[in-house]
């Protein structure tokens, strides 16, 4: 794996999986908070491979803290998962948070927004290009403590690469580019006084619509009465 400012990255996991078939990814780094880009290739290997093999499956990708089904106390974020020449990998951050957290709910949006992208059936020579653009998030909750995620979207292409020299090895690239705009998700207690206009305002439609049926009812019967008495004469 290599990454726009620094190249390999050290703390990235390759396993081959499946007899050497395919390989696993799993790792974590930051970057900087300017345009860029990171990749998976093969381009830092001795010896290139004779038929490379690029067809992959992401499972997930997300940057950030995790908003979305955390559980309490001790708990495990789930690594991206990242499978690559048909093998299941992982692209992300494995880590654990011993404070305790508790879970976000109600909170929806593209954070994983490349969760599933199945690319198994493409030309296994074709590079693929993932453009991202990362949107800021901030969720703060009834403490008025703040976590720090990223939601994202993304367009993507497929191309086989050429040069004078001939084809140019394939490669995974995800270029991103982040949003001028940052959404936030404030949490809030609904206030006592907005619990007591809505009792009100129930009770209230009651009295309404008991009033409506009461004149109905009183009204057709005096109509009734009326209509009685004009056969009795």
């Amino acid at each position: 794996m290599g990454r726009h400012e620094v190249g390999h990255i050290d703390n990235s996991m390759r396993i081959p999986v499946n007899n050497g078939a395919g390989c696993r990814f799993e790792g974590h780094f930051s970057i900087n908070k300017v345009p860029g880009n990171f990749h998976v290739s093969t381009h830092s290997a001795t010896a290139q491979p004779q038929n490379p093999d690029m067809t992959h499956v992401i499972h997930k990708l997300s940057f950030g803290d995790t908003l979305q089904d955390e559980e309490s106390h001790l708990q495990r974020v789930q690594p991206s998962s990242f499978l690559c020449g048909s093998s299941e990998g992982k692209l992300n951050t494995d880590h654990l948070i011993s404070t305790s957290c508790r879970q976000v709910q109600n909170v929806h949006g593209a954070f994983n927004a490349l969760g599933g992208a199945d690319r198994l059936t493409s030309n296994p020579l074709a590079s693929h290009d993932y453009i991202l653009k990362i949107v800021p998030t901030v969720y703060e909750d009834k403490s008025g403590k703040q976590r720090y995620s990223y939601q994202y979207t993304v367009a993507n292409k497929e191309y086989v690469a050429y040069s004078h020299t001939g084809r140019i090895i394939p490669a995974i690239w995800f270029r991103y580019d982040l949003s001028p705009i940052t959404v936030k998700y404030t949490e809030r207690r609904q206030p006592l006084y907005r619990f007591i206009t809505t009792i009100c305002a129930i009770i209230g439609g009651t009295f309404t619509v008991a009033g409506i049926l009461d004149s109905c009812i009183f009204t057709a019967s005096e109509a009734w009465k009326k209509i009685q008495l004009g056969k009795m004469h």
